[in-house]
């Protein structure tokens, strides 16, 4: 079932798995665009590592108490790295935007 982009800023705590099962880790922070709707989720990489990863809100999906994101673990954890996920440079937003196959959408 697809989760209302609003609540996502709930799961903090929640496992995140990819669309294939992967474990990505635990939802730590969602970052909002301008509007404050919900754009980038911060999860942690696991228990062995400190590295924060980003994935897209969009299409993430809550299947019993666990956070599904569109893209396998391997490719959230390949993304590239931001220096403050709150307010990242346009270069920054275009590095993920492109990992993630993301079209910007027309105004």
């Amino acid at each position: 079932m697809a989760i209302d982009e609003a609540k996502l800023s709930g799961l903090v705590g929640h496992d995140v798995v990819g669309h294939d099962g992967s474990e990505v880790g635990k939802l730590l922070q969602v970052v909002g665009d301008q509007t404050g709707q919900p754009v980038w989720l911060v999860i942690s990489q696991g228990v062995a590592s400190t590295r924060e990863v980003l994935a897209p809100a969009s299409g993430a999906e809550l299947r019993h108490s666990v956070l599904h994101v569109a893209w396998t673990a391997e490719h959230v954890h390949a993304g590239p790295d931001t220096a403050d996920r709150s307010h990242m440079t346009g270069e920054e937003q275009r590095a993920l935007e492109e990992h993630f196959g993301i079209v910007e959408r027309p105004h």
